[in-house]
């Protein structure tokens, strides 16, 4: 995972002398796990309705060799939910 990084300038303007103060913040592990494990948990979520859609679409049209090709090829899912 790309580390992300947000940069901070702190800048004193103290009777004339500039000093200024580069201070860098990383984002917190624990906020970085938490994004991560929300888009994997709507990515999966939106692939296992797209499936069942498909399912469905097979089973309304009667198309056998459709519906064994998508149970097969998407077996996880059945093992997963």
């Amino acid at each position: 995972m790309k580390k992300e990084k947000m940069s901070y300038r702190l800048s004193n303007n103290y009777q004339g002398f500039g000093t200024s103060i580069m201070a860098k913040r990383d984002l917190s592990f624990e906020i970085k796990l938490l994004a991560q494990l929300i888009m994997d948990e709507l990515i999966s979520e939106r692939n296992k309705a797209n499936f069942d859609n498909q399912i469905d679409r097979a089973l309304q049209s009667k198309d056998i060799a459709l519906f064994k090709q998508l149970s097969q090829d998407n077996q996880h899912y059945s093992i997963e939910y």
